[in-house]
């Protein structure tokens, strides 16, 4: 890639670029500046990956009296609502 761009430089030392040519202040002055970088520099890899978690790796999930409360307790700091949770087992057709 090569290109051209406005480097603008006060007289306090502050700097910023534009592409286009400048609308300049007092105390401004811009150099045309010229630079060229290889393609390469902006490609970057295509990261994959694959997880395969094992049926007999899953663990079921267990909501304990604890994290019960905890969960009756979250909700009702936010909204202020109370609830009441009940853990069931889960159905045949909902498994």
């Amino acid at each position: 890639m090569k290109t051209i761009f406005f480097l603008v430089v006060n007289e306090n030392g502050s700097v910023r670029t534009c592409k286009n040519q400048p609308n300049l202040r007092f105390d401004e002055v811009s150099i045309s500046l010229s630079i060229e970088l290889p393609d390469s520099l902006f490609k970057k890899p295509m990261l994959s990956g694959v997880i395969h978690v094992p049926d007999d790796k899953v663990q079921p999930t267990v909501i304990t009296p604890e994290i019960k409360q905890d969960i009756q307790d979250a909700i009702k700091s936010h909204s202020g609502v109370e609830v009441k949770l009940e853990i069931t087992e889960p159905r045949e057709c909902d498994k």
